[in-house]
Protein backbone atom coordinates (compact mmCIF):
# COMPACT_ATOMS: atom_id res chain seq x y z
CA UNK A 1 0.00 0.00 0.00
CA UNK A 2 1.09 3.12 -1.07
CA UNK A 3 0.92 6.35 1.28
CA UNK A 4 1.06 9.97 0.27
CA UNK A 5 1.59 12.93 1.95
CA UNK A 6 -2.18 15.33 1.98
CA UNK A 7 -0.04 18.31 1.39
CA UNK A 8 2.50 17.73 -1.23
CA UNK A 9 1.48 14.24 -2.16
CA UNK A 10 4.56 12.85 -1.28
CA UNK A 11 5.28 9.07 -0.73
CA UNK A 12 5.70 8.53 3.04
CA UNK A 13 7.48 6.16 5.27
CA UNK A 14 5.82 4.19 7.64
CA UNK A 15 7.68 6.39 10.39
CA UNK A 16 6.34 9.31 8.63
CA UNK A 17 2.72 8.35 8.73
CA UNK A 18 2.31 6.94 12.41
CA UNK A 19 4.53 10.29 13.89
CA UNK A 20 2.74 13.14 11.43
CA UNK A 21 -0.63 11.81 10.74
CA UNK A 22 -0.07 11.76 6.48
CA UNK A 23 2.37 14.28 6.70
CA UNK A 24 5.87 14.44 4.83
CA UNK A 25 8.97 16.17 7.22
CA UNK A 26 8.95 18.86 5.33
CA UNK A 27 5.19 19.50 5.25
CA UNK A 28 5.18 18.99 8.73
CA UNK A 29 8.44 21.44 9.69
CA UNK A 30 6.28 24.23 7.43
CA UNK A 31 3.53 23.42 9.68
CA UNK A 32 4.94 23.79 12.96
CA UNK A 33 6.85 27.07 11.90
CA UNK A 34 3.77 28.58 9.78
CA UNK A 35 1.85 28.24 13.83
CA UNK A 36 4.38 29.55 15.76
CA UNK A 37 4.54 32.72 13.62
CA UNK A 38 0.64 32.97 13.60
CA UNK A 39 1.48 32.72 17.38
CA UNK A 40 3.59 35.56 17.63
CA UNK A 41 2.29 39.06 16.06
CA UNK A 42 1.85 41.43 19.73
CA UNK A 43 3.78 44.70 18.01
CA UNK A 44 3.59 46.35 21.07
CA UNK A 45 3.77 46.52 24.51
CA UNK A 46 0.36 48.37 25.52
CA UNK A 47 -1.34 45.63 22.93
CA UNK A 48 0.86 42.62 25.50
CA UNK A 49 -0.35 44.74 28.49
CA UNK A 50 -3.84 44.43 27.42
CA UNK A 51 -3.88 41.15 26.59
CA UNK A 52 -2.89 39.97 29.90
CA UNK A 53 -4.96 42.83 31.97
CA UNK A 54 -8.22 42.04 30.44
CA UNK A 55 -8.52 38.52 30.66
CA UNK A 56 -12.56 38.67 30.05
CA UNK A 57 -13.28 38.01 26.57
CA UNK A 58 -15.51 40.80 25.39
CA UNK A 59 -13.17 42.99 26.96
CA UNK A 60 -10.19 42.01 25.78
CA UNK A 61 -11.95 41.94 21.90
CA UNK A 62 -13.62 45.57 22.48
CA UNK A 63 -10.21 47.07 24.09
CA UNK A 64 -7.73 45.44 21.52
CA UNK A 65 -10.17 46.83 18.68
CA UNK A 66 -10.04 49.85 20.28
CA UNK A 67 -6.11 49.59 19.91
CA UNK A 68 -6.52 48.91 15.96
CA UNK A 69 -8.88 51.23 15.39
CA UNK A 70 -7.44 54.39 16.90
CA UNK A 71 -4.11 53.50 15.06
CA UNK A 72 -1.93 52.94 18.74
CA UNK A 73 -0.86 49.41 18.25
Amino acid sequence: MRIICRHCRAQLSRDEYFWFHDSCVPCETYRQVAAEERKVWIKSPLFAFCLTRFQMRRARHAFSSWLRNANIV
